[in-house]
């Protein structure tokens, strides 16, 4: 149902809820779900805009924007959105009535390529910015990455040169040591500041681009876990006004959604604590993500921290002489 410049739709979610005599109920709950028609003028704002994550998604979007091509050692390649989850996926719509080879009705799946079903930005469109801890225009940054082709980034270097990275918020206690050495482009101040800080560098950047709307993207290192969970947005509060050491992400997060931006946490650390996903619900905001990893780079993760070392397995490994039987002694 199409209602002035919002969709919305009723969603019934049926699930089985077994209770404490053993006994399921079946359970079926409404969501309304929401959306806007409109496709809006969208930025992402990146935090780490020059690091890895960063570089590589701005040359690809410019690269396909571009249409562009380049040699590799592999031959040549050209731009695409192979592996988008909006660009490339199918979804089945329902079911419809065909014929087989011999003209038999049979009942055949629809499907429908993800993108068509809802208005949806194109990813080519989107305005990229953010912030970086190093100075460098984001030509420099993706040459140090090392992460493209060079063919490729010689193509976009003009393009890439215009990007500069925002100064950032940089507290050494949660991240690498070795990360320091390239912290020349860092903002100053309280707590408080920073997060106001940050929130002008939203308002400007929305201003400057005539954005109905931005995302805010944590693709900047892996904190340290903060030592405990923050319960309420008075706690938080708390914090930040009495200077405490707190995670660069959280001063983004809480930044972020005080101007009402969605902000998705892209590493694995404990940004979206509670008091986070109140101040969400309070400013009718949205927060998602715990990391960017999935895939074969998850399963190798989970690897790492479930295997034992080689020297663990040695220590484990049991010797052949205990393998045999022993001889019952008469």
């Amino acid at each position: 149902m199409e209602k002035l410049d919002l969709i919305t739709s009723t969603y019934q979610e049926r699930y089985t809820l077994i209770g404490e005599d053993g006994k399921p109920t079946n359970v079926v709950k409404e969501h309304q779900i929401t959306t806007d028609s409109k496709v809006p003028k969208l930025g992402l704002m990146m935090v780490g805009l020059g690091g890895n994550n960063g570089t590589t998604v701005t040359a690809g979007i410019l690269a396909n924007k571009k249409h562009l091509k380049w040699e590799t050692k592999r031959g040549e390649a050209s731009a695409n959105f192979y592996g988008s989850f909006t660009q490339c996926v199918t979804t089945k719509i329902g079911m419809r009535v065909g014929k087989d080879r011999d003209g038999n009705s049979i009942i055949q799946d629809v499907y429908a390529p993800i993108k068509s079903l809802l208005p949806m930005v194109d990813p080519t469109e989107l305005v990229v910015g953010g912030w970086d801890i190093s100075s460098l225009d984001m030509y420099q940054a993706t040459k140090r990455a090392m992460v493209l082709e060079p063919d490729l980034i010689r193509q976009l270097k003009d393009d890439l040169s215009e990007i500069k990275p925002l100064p950032a918020v940089f507290n050494i206690s949660y991240i690498a040591s070795n990360q320091e050495d390239r912290a020349d482009n860092v903002k100053e101040g309280t707590n408080r500041e920073l997060v106001e800080q940050i929130r002008e560098d939203i308002r400007k950047f929305k201003e400057a681009n005539g954005l109905d709307k931005i995302v805010v993207l944590w693709t900047a290192n892996t904190e340290k876990f903060y030592e405990k969970d923050i319960a309420t947005i008075d706690e938080l509060d708390k914090l930040i006004d009495s200077n405490a050491s707190l995670p660069a992400s959280v001063l983004y997060g809480v930044a972020t959604l005080l101007e009402h931006c969605v902000y998705l946490n892209g590493s694995p650390q404990n940004t979206l604590h509670p008091a986070i996903i109140q101040l969400a619900v309070r400013e009718g905001a949205a927060v998602a993500g715990s990391d960017f990893k999935s895939g074969q780079t998850k399963y190798k993760t989970c690897l790492l921290y479930t295997s034992p070392s080689p020297r663990d397995r040695q220590k484990s490994r049991m010797p052949s002489s205990a393998c045999k039987k022993k001889k019952k002694k008469k």
